[in-house]
């Protein structure tokens, strides 16, 4: 259900609408606990191309920005033809979409964002048939179950109403940002998730199949590291290339050009710990898939997110649990304990806080990865005012 006060949705329609364009979105908005509204020209009933009634709540020339944060756009080739001719309408669409709240269509529903004019230079997709009035309309077409640019959401049938509602939902719930945490992210080499995240870092888990490899990428904000568990990669750079086995760390500055392959057979399994957490921090400059210069993968790259990931959440410190052949933790202290006496071998990451020197300059921070093998000579010198909470990798045997 959605939280805080009851979000408000409208779904705009005309004569002839694809019934399961407008049915599903109505029950599915209902479900998570929206206020929905109707809007017809004239506040007159239509009838779908199948005879399900659309009983309106409101007048279109009635809609107000304000009082809402989407509206959806079913299809049917005759009602979003009609629906995109009501000036009111358009009006009402461009409101929407200047304030960044979200706006849906699916099927032939682009029409209507066609004629408001909010589409130039937007990935979107949409029915078929009428792709190439979209591209004439300066969008970047994409054939695919669904579209997410931003706040503008677009799916091209009524079997993709799962995906297309999900992201609808999604949108509002996050203000147009993607909840990473329920989502499975699917890349051309394989695929990550996202294990744990707090206000200072994001830690990821990455399966790379055999032969594949990442963009040659970096990140100009955030830095980045990588703790491989099994398996073995190659890190290449600009000018030379690594190879690493588990377990191994490798830490990558910020705009530092960067790109991993798996070597093994069975692929590898790696943790990526990204601060900031930002995923929009991202330039792919070589790409064997064809990203260069694109973007981090939008929602049509997503799948939810099931029992066989492995996830951290918040209050779950100190539960060890069996990974690739690695034990891993979140440990958390209230001083420079969980620093001392570490045992042989482990790989420790610090989510928040850390090592200052005595004299206060930071030695370890969020993000930072380090082995148990150097603690002992840091501790001499440094402190833990504020203690830390530390992700700890070890061999499971």
């Amino acid at each position: 259900m959605i939280e805080s006060a009851q979000k408000r949705a409208v779904i705009i329609t005309g004569p002839d609408f694809q019934d399961e364009e407008f049915v599903y979105p109505y029950y599915r908005l209902l479900e998570e606990g929206f206020h929905v509204d109707v809007a017809t020209k004239d506040k007159a009933v239509f009838h779908g191309k199948y005879g399900i009634p659309a009983k309106p709540t409101i007048d279109v020339k009635d809609l107000k920005e304000s009082n809402y944060d989407a509206v959806v756009v079913p299809g049917g080739t005759e009602a979003p033809d009609r629906v995109r001719q009501i000036k009111e309408v358009l009006s009402f669409i461009q409101a929407m979409h200047h304030k960044g709240k979200t706006v849906a269509a699916i099927c032939h529903g682009p029409w209507v964002l066609i004629s408001a004019g909010v589409v130039k230079g937007k990935r979107a997709t949409c029915y078929v048939g009428m792709k190439d009035d979209l591209i004439n309309a300066g969008a970047d077409y994409a054939d695919l179950p669904v579209v997410v640019d931003g706040n503008l959401i677009t799916a091209p049938h009524y079997r993709n109403n799962g995906d297309f509602m999900r992201a609808v939902i999604d949108n509002v719930k996050t203000g147009g940002r993607i909840d990473f945490k329920n989502y499975i992210v699917q890349k051309p080499w394989g695929y990550e998730y996202l294990m744990y995240q707090n206000e200072n870092v994001a830690m990821w888990y990455l399966h790379i199949k055999h032969g594949e490899k990442t963009s040659l990428h970096s990140h100009a904000k955030k830095k980045t590291s990588l703790i491989l568990l099994s398996g073995e990669a190659e890190v290449s750079f600009l000018n030379d290339t690594h190879r690493i086995k588990p377990l191994s760390k490798t830490m990558i500055r910020q705009g530092l050009f960067h790109s991993t392959t798996a070597l093994s057979p069975e692929g590898v399994h790696i943790i990526e710990t990204e601060s900031p957490n930002d995923k929009t921090d991202l330039i792919r400059l070589v790409d064997r898939y064809g990203r260069e210069g694109k973007p981090y993968e939008g929602l049509e790259h997503m799948r939810p997110i099931d029992h066989n990931c492995l996830q951290f959440m918040d209050g779950q410190e100190f539960q060890v649990k069996t990974f690739h052949g690695c034990k891993l933790s979140i440990e958390k202290f209230q001083d420079n304990s969980g620093f001392k006496q570490r045992l042989p071998g482990e790989i420790l990451t610090v989510l928040d806080g850390g090592l200052v020197s005595r004299v206060g300059i930071p030695v370890l921070g969020p993000g930072d990865v380090t082995v148990s093998e150097n603690l002992d000579r840091l501790n001499e010198m440094c402190v833990s005012p504020g203690g830390a909470k530390l992700f700890v990798v070890r061999k499971a045997s």
